[in-house]
């Protein structure tokens, strides 16, 4: 398999991505230009989006962030092992493909020109991993076992930086800082399909979430790394699954790494200690410069958060390395959002908070960090539905389990307060999930937008699930029908009907009268089927022949909101 690639516009030749420009070595052979690197496979970033798997149902959402630049310019690949080819896997980056002066550049394998300490000796050879690139790519992570910088032979993340003098751009992003001599750094890889990070057929999720400049990598890695305590004053512990955080800029042109949080559930049922519950980091969203992250977790991680077991979303912030619980109670209402975890018969909670995945722009919060957006399933305000059972999965399969499916609520997080988005009253689901479920935002926060089945909006006539945008002092009039009385609301006179035939007042089908009989016109009556389609007045609608209120609320009629309502 190979990957290629269109160039320009109106070019109907695709190109071949994974090629030599004349001067990339493999295997110690300096290839031919526009020869492959790899006869046995060339695939985007980690490979997953070539497999066909889209990371076993997680989506191609999950998966490192930019293998493609904004503008196109850098695509990087990952080259399979070969015969002839690869003796490992080997993560290289194409530039201006197409164009005079395009170049492969070998990322994961440097050159001594852009890593003069690096170690690519045959006898410490292993394969690499994309794990994400900024946003114009001139920043590229990946994740090996290989020691390139040190004597670590566990998994670590390493940053290749374009801009970076000569023979300095490769850095050991796990190295860990003064505080810990020698670390095992044991980076973390989520593999959907089972396998390991030396496994060519497993695919893997995201391991790291990279800011869009590039200058903040968020990772997981069971080693300890720093012996500085975060602001609640928890340490990381070899082991667990430690969050940190690797900040790279101009306040930190050397580096530097801090502990975030350590991740994982409690026991109980099929729940093992330190598991890193599924969507615990994957989902996770970071600010586009990198300063605040937003991931949900099952361990309690704040002073205020007392229930253990159940998801909680929490908002980090790198400058100043406070951590806060966002899915709180409004005002401290029910219990501050600390209720009781519900499990299933699996031991899995099937309660609790969580934000959806940075798929397609699909992001939890604003681009500077102050509104964040989550749902749950617990009524976090008086208003919203607290732990209700809607339905079942799987109704129709009698052999398959029922898990409950309980209705969700919308929130806004913002200046230390929560607040409802949704109405708090839907309570249809589409046979897997509730009806209500949280789409995003946009980069200022302002519109966020969500589906539900209810009528939320006096022009909405369909019961079916809709989207709707919540805007801050937003949402449209009630278009303005005119007013009538009298026979005003009458409308036009209709024509007279025509005869059958001149002079007669008589239509076929009918009996004249006797002479000297008077002519009895019948009365004009609404039939019991035109009333049934008859249009109903403003502000109501037709369900079942009869017209009837749409629900409306002083907030939610044109899905508006306001800032901090």
């Amino acid at each position: 398999m190979s990957l290629y690639e269109y160039v320009g516009l109106g070019n109907t030749t695709p190109l071949l991505v994974g090629v030599s420009d004349g001067s990339t070595v493999v295997a110690g052979k300096t290839l031919p230009a526009g020869e492959l690197v790899s006869r046995c496979g060339t695939l985007l970033g980690s490979g997953a989006g070539g497999r066909g798997e889209a990371a076993a149902g997680y989506g191609y959402s999950l998966l490192p962030s930019y293998p493609v630049s904004k503008d196109g310019g850098t695509v990087f690949f990952t080259a399979e092992p070969c015969v002839g080819g690869p003796p490992v896997r080997e993560v290289f980056a194409r530039i201006d493909n197409g164009q005079p002066g395009a170049r492969t550049v070998a990322i994961s394998e440097p050159s001594k020109e852009d890593c003069s300490a690096c170690n690519t000796e045959a006898a410490v050879l292993a394969g690499a991993r994309f794990a994400g690139a900024s946003a114009d790519g001139s920043k590229v992570f990946f994740t090996t076992a290989q020691p390139l910088l040190g004597s670590d032979t566990s998994s670590n993340l390493y940053e290749y930086d374009f801009d970076a003098p000569a023979g300095e751009r490769v850095v050991r992003v796990s190295g860990g800082d003064a505080t810990v001599s020698n670390p095992v750094a044991e980076v973390e890889v989520q593999p959907s399909t089972g396998g390991s990070q030396d496994d060519p057929f497993s695919i893997e999720l995201a391991v790291a979430k990279v800011s869009e400049d590039g200058s903040h990598v968020y990772f997981l890695a069971q080693g300890v790394l720093t012996k500085t305590p975060n602001g609640e004053g928890e340490a990381a512990n070899a082991g667990a699954h430690n969050l940190y955080v690797f900040e790279r800029d101009a306040a930190y042109p050397g580096g530097r790494i801090a502990f975030v949080a350590r991740l994982g559930a409690p026991i109980h049922g099929g729940e093992a200690e330190g598991t890193v519950e599924e969507g615990s980091f994957v989902d996770a969203n970071v600010t586009p410069d990198g300063r605040f992250l937003v991931f949900a977790s099952k361990r309690e991680l704040t002073p205020d958060d007392t229930s253990p077991g159940l998801k909680q979303v929490f908002e980090y912030d790198a400058q100043t390395g406070a951590l806060v619980r966002v899915s709180i109670g409004q005002e401290g209402f029910d219990h501050d959002g600390n209720v009781p975890p519900i499990f299933t018969a699996g031991g899995n909670a099937v309660n609790g908070a969580s934000i959806p995945a940075p798929e397609q722009g699909h992001r939890a919060m604003s681009e500077d960090g102050s509104y964040v957006f989550f749902e749950s399933t617990v009524g976090l305000t008086p208003q919203a539905l607290n732990q209700v059972v809607i339905g079942h999965q799987n109704e129709q399969d009698p052999t398959a389990p029922h898990e409950p499916i309980y209705a969700d609520n919308v929130y806004e997080y913002h200046d230390g307060r929560v607040s409802l988005i949704s109405d708090g009253e839907d309570l249809t689901d589409n046979g897997n999930e509730s009806n209500v479920q949280l789409v995003g935002t946009d980069a200022s926060g302002g519109d966020v937008f969500f589906s539900s089945a209810d009528f939320l909006s006096s022009q909405d006539s369909s019961s079916n699930r809709q989207l709707y945008d919540a805007r801050i002092d937003g949402g449209f009039p009630t278009p303005v029908v005119p007013s009538c009385s009298g026979e005003d609301c009458q409308g036009e006179l209709s024509a007279a009907p025509t005869l059958l035939s001149p002079g007669s007042e008589f239509q076929a089908g009918s009996t004249p009268p006797l002479a000297g009989e008077p002519v009895v016109k019948p009365a004009v009556t609404k039939s019991k089927a035109s009333s049934k389609l008859a249009k109903c007045k403003r502000a109501h609608v037709r369900k079942k022949g009869k017209c009837v209120a749409v629900k409306t609320r002083a907030k939610k009629a044109d899905v508006k909101r306001r800032a901090g309502s």
